[in-house]
């Protein structure tokens, strides 16, 4: 349902306190200096103009807002250096070629990268193996024909270079199995419809990155990217429509000759936790599916590095005697997560 100009403007102007509000978090959470006018801009302007985002929880787009801030990167489609991409009431924040193309030279790993394009006009071969070699001779008329291509190359610290290409067809097939932005249909939208080219040259640049020296802000963006394309959001009230590529690969002449075999009805259904020390001897242990998820806790430990409250965690932990965050029971998330933000509001 489309927004109306007075829910748009309501919206913008409660996420606008919003982001003054946590302006210092941002702030301090990014590992370089931001300009804020420029960043706070731009991402109002991403969820302005779009319906989807407008219907996504203020409190998810602040979070993939931190997530743009933690890598240094301003949400901009234009300058492809990441997207606020909407899901059913959240959003989260993916990196785009730019963004992985920024961090990749941030990170002092690597003499230079290059990245580019080619078109069915161009001249190019290439061949991997013992003596990997690639030419790109681009086509100097106005029309150089459908894109075909795009490879990148990395040239290491010692001068040594590597390279990796993906054809067209591939990145099709990355997009069909991985893009998330789908609507109930099942049609695909964002930016691998708006802009293929160019997430084409983030998934090579991304592919190349797993093999050469990187920080672990590159780490990070890696796991990230494979994580979001294997349907693990950063906040679980969203939701992902993925093609059933996601379950495990068998064999599936073998699984039709496989003797099935009948699982006894008794068994657990969750594995048990040993109890924490200092627990009463008669309290159950905790469930592992009592427990907040990897997605969870990683949203809580970005809020409490964003706000710097090292020490509130620690104490809210010792309040619920719990050893760590990834003890913290699901029932307590929105509490923990409620009460660091209200803290890191008030500083």
């Amino acid at each position: 349902m489309a927004n109306t100009a007075l829910e748009i403007s309501k919206k913008m102007g409660e996420l606008d306190l919003q982001f003054d509000k946590y302006e210092q978090a941002f702030l301090t959470a990014s590992p370089y200096k931001l300009d804020m006018d420029r960043f706070k801009t731009i991402a109002l302007q991403s969820i302005a103009k779009n319906d989807k985002l407008l219907q996504c929880s203020i409190r998810s787009l602040m979070l993939a807002i931190m997530d743009a801030a933690q890598y240094g990167l301003v949400p901009d489609s234009l300058t492809k250096e990441g997207y606020l991409i909407p899901f059913k009431g959240s959003a989260t924040f993916i990196p785009g070629y730019m963004g992985a193309v920024t961090l990749a030279t941030r990170s002092g790993y690597l003499a230079d990268l290059d990245v580019h394009k080619v078109f069915e006009k161009d001249v190019f071969t290439y061949h991997y193996g013992m003596n990997p070699d690639l030419t790109h001779i681009p086509c100097r008329d106005e029309d150089r024909g459908e894109f075909v291509a795009c490879y990148v190359v990395f040239e290491k610290k010692d001068g040594k270079k590597k390279f990796t290409v993906l054809e067209v067809h591939d990145g099709v097939a990355h997009k069909n199995k991985f893009a998330l932005a789908k609507n109930k249909a099942g049609e695909i939208f964002g930016p691998w419809v708006d802009h293929f080219e160019s997430q084409c040259m983030k998934t090579v640049i991304l592919n190349g990155l797993k093999y050469v020296p990187k920080s672990a802000k590159i780490d990070a963006l890696i796991t990230k990217d494979e994580n979001l394309e294997a349907g693990i959001l950063d906040q679980d009230d969203g939701f992902i429509d993925l093609e059933p590529a996601t379950q495990p690969n068998f064999n599936q002449e073998e699984a039709a000759t496989t003797e099935i075999t009948k699982v006894p009805t008794d068994l657990p259904k969750s594995k048990a936790t040993p109890p924490a020390k200092g627990d009463a001897v008669g309290d159950p242990p905790k469930l592992v599916d009592d427990l907040i998820s990897k997605a969870e806790v990683d949203e809580l430990n970005n809020l409490v590095t964003g706000f710097g409250l090292k020490d509130e965690m620690e104490n809210i932990l010792q309040r619920f005697n719990i050893k760590s965050v990834e003890g913290l029971p699901k029932d307590k998330y929105m509490t923990v997560t409620n009460e660091l933000l209200d803290r890191g509001a008030a500083q």
